[in-house]
């Protein structure tokens, strides 16, 4: 999404809206224990 809204596929107004409706979706996944979310650290992120 950041990508989308970088490149101006995505207005501000579009990104908010999508942005929380992907985190609604993802509580809603974690609730229903399909789905577990990890944390990760940034030295890791930066290492890929």
């Amino acid at each position: 999404m950041d990508r989308a809204r970088n490149l101006g596929r995505l207005g501000e107004e579009q990104y908010l809206t999508a942005r929380r409706r992907f985190l609604i979706e993802v509580r809603r996944l974690v609730k229903l224990n399909v789905l577990i979310v990890v944390g990760v650290k940034p030295a890791v992120l930066r290492e890929s």
